[in-house]
């Protein structure tokens, strides 16, 4: 996440296209991106977007709470910070039944992935639930905002990455 504006689900499965300047800002290696198990987010898109995004630009909402002695989860942060809105729990469904590979059986046709045209209203609970996972991300960094990390922890955060990317030790 930068720059705070309005959260937006681009929905990949239906042919939408992320646009071109985030695409752009994903790569520019002057804006820091947030996320929460930021990793994730940056493995995920280097993947989709078939490059190498480096860690050096990317924070992570989880190491900064945990800095300051709080949950890793999303839920948990949330709840801790008394945040108005916080994750959907409905949300866990969706997310099981999308993201977790399922066994493949008589009944469901020996299908072993649940892809969104099987289930749209599941899907669209999915999404939504996307959706308020980022704005949460962000009024969580708002919060922390106060308790700003020291440059040592990310550089640390940034060393553990490209280890991690590499599949090596130092």
């Amino acid at each position: 996440m930068t720059g705070g504006g309005a959260v937006q689900v681009i929905d990949l499965t239906c042919a939408e296209k992320i646009p071109a300047e985030i695409v752009e800002a994903l790569s520019d290696e002057s804006l820091i991106k947030w996320a929460l198990n930021a990793q994730f987010e940056r493995v995920c898109l280097s993947n989709y977007l078939d490059t190498s995004l480096s860690p050096d630009s990317w924070h992570c909402t989880m190491v900064w709470s945990a800095t300051l002695g709080r949950s890793l989860s999303l839920e948990g942060v949330g709840s801790v910070l008394g945040l108005e809105k916080q994750k959907l729990i409905e949300g866990k469904c969706p997310i099981k039944y999308f993201c977790i590979p399922c066994a493949p059986t008589k009944v469901n046709g020996g299908r072993t992935r649940n892809l969104p045209q099987r289930e749209r209203e599941k899907w669209e609970q999915f999404k939504a639930s996307n959706l308020r996972d980022v704005e949460t991300e962000m009024r969580i960094q708002k919060k922390l905002s106060r308790f700003p990390v020291p440059d040592f922890i990310w550089d640390e955060y940034h060393l553990d990455q490209e280890i991690n990317d590499r599949g090596d030790s130092p």
